[in-house]
């Protein structure tokens, strides 16, 4: 059921950001569709007239499986909703009653706890600070047909085959383990297996869309794209809905950085994405690497959601 706050959030959202998903039920919050179970809840704080409320949400991860790659195995995240003229006091309790109610150990790398909320959203971000959250992801968003640098002259980026498969995985495993030092990715004993599982599953179900750069005959670097058929799970996060598209990894080998051999890679996949029509491309990057933010941004990315992070969870043994 829509109420007062669902529309008043949802209008906050038009008026921030147009690049948001635009329905009222974009973002409501309704706990008997949500799917809620073990200790998922609804909180929700009254300040007079102002309300914020969040959808509380715990995932324990299977350290085999893809997910896990990505984060800790004990994931708690609140999804949250403001309305009211005090917007900050009113985030800033119901911050404080969720972390009073995590059943996560002081010290235990293996858990986090999420917000993710709208880049430009201002109201989020002191309370997210005085309890200890950083910036640690962006999801970053690109229009059609938003100019992109040629990239290095001489760089032979070509498609992707079935025989590149080992290619790939090592390169992607490479990407892998650069990231962890960003806080947010971790590294798993599994990590080569499933990334190569799921490279082998995307070359299959969707050819022409992975590049491989190469300088002097060898390989320097790949990309590759979700094209909206596949990136169905990301629709949510935006106006564009399962219209997006996802640029799911990039990487160039460390000794040719800085060279324009990444956006000869990410040229190659816009070229293919705007023949296509796809009118926004979403990609997620860290906070933390310097190299990211700069990057994506001469690539025609923007911020659109951050994800604020505490990890551990219940932040550091006593």
């Amino acid at each position: 059921m829509t109420d007062r706050i669902d529309v008043e959030h949802a209008a906050r959202w038009a008026e921030l950001d147009s690049l948001l998903p635009g329905q009222v039920e974009a973002g409501r919050l309704d706990p008997t569709e949500s799917g809620l179970q073990g200790e998922d809840r609804l909180l929700t704080v009254d300040l007079g007239g102002t309300t914020a409320r969040g959808l509380a949400r715990f995932h324990q991860l299977d350290p085999d499986g893809q997910e896990a790659l990505w984060g800790p195995l004990r994931q708690y995240s609140l999804t949250p909703q403001l309305a009211g003229p005090d917007r900050i006091a009113a985030f800033r309790e119901l911050l404080d009653r969720w972390l009073a109610s995590l059943r996560s150990t002081p010290g235990d790398w293996k858990s986090s706890a999420t917000v993710t909320i709208p880049s430009r959203d201002p109201d989020y971000r002191i309370p997210l600070l005085e309890f200890g959250f950083a910036p640690m992801m962006v999801l970053a968003a690109r229009r059609l047909r938003a100019s992109t640098p040629p990239g290095r002259p001489g760089v032979l980026v070509r498609p992707a085959q079935s025989a590149d498969l080992d290619l790939l995985t090592d390169l992607a495993v490479r990407l892998q383990e650069f990231d962890v030092a960003s806080g947010m990715v971790t590294s798993r004993p599994s990590a080569r297996r499933t990334l190569n599982s799921k490279l082998a599953d995307h070359l299959a179900r969707q050819p022409g869309w992975s590049w491989i750069a190469e300088v002097d005959g060898l390989p320097a670097g790949f990309v590759y794209v979700q094209p909206p058929s596949e990136a169905a799970w990301i629709s949510p996060m935006s106006a564009a809905g399962g219209a997006a598209a996802y640029l799911a990894e990039m990487y160039v080998r460390p000794e040719v950085r800085a060279a324009g051999i990444g956006a000869a890679l990410v040229a190659a996949a816009h070229r293919a994405l705007d023949a296509s029509g796809v009118p926004l491309t979403l990609l997620h990057h860290a906070v933390p690497n310097p190299l990211s933010s700069p990057f994506w941004a001469r690539m025609g990315y923007r911020p659109l959601w951050t994800s604020w992070q505490r990890r551990p969870a219940a932040g550091p043994p006593p």
